[in-house]
């Protein structure tokens, strides 16, 4: 497919504080979340100025949850899915993503160098 095609690695750290107001007081809740994947993706009419794509991946995610009330850690195998477009060095993506119990719909937006 020559430059129709490309392999990337990817590592992606995410954090979420948030306070959530309840009856008994608020609760104080806080996520890390890390993504370490590998990925193919298809460059689809590659030739033209807007280039959409199709993609897979799959790796390890890496999950650190403090709800106030206990903490717990976990590690888990990842995988998703992934289409967008790309004009020039700028591509939007959504990406569906699936950690053991955890999905994810993300909206994804980057510069790419290559």
């Amino acid at each position: 497919m020559g430059d129709a095609s490309r392999i990337e690695a990817e590592l992606a750290i995410v954090r979420v504080e948030e306070t959530i107001p309840t009856f008994f007081g608020n609760l104080e809740y806080e996520n890390r979340f890390a993504t370490l994947t590998g990925a193919g993706y298809v460059d689809l009419f590659s030739d033209s100025e807007f280039t959409p794509h199709i993609g897979a991946g799959a790796g390890v995610a890496y999950m650190d949850s403090d709800l106030g009330t206990g903490k717990e850690t976990s590690a888990e195998f990842t995988y998703f899915a992934e289409v967008g477009i790309s004009v020039s060095n700028l591509a939007l993506s959504y990406r569906y993503q699936v950690a053991d119990d955890l999905d994810m719909n993300m909206f994804l937006g980057s510069i790419r160098f290559w």
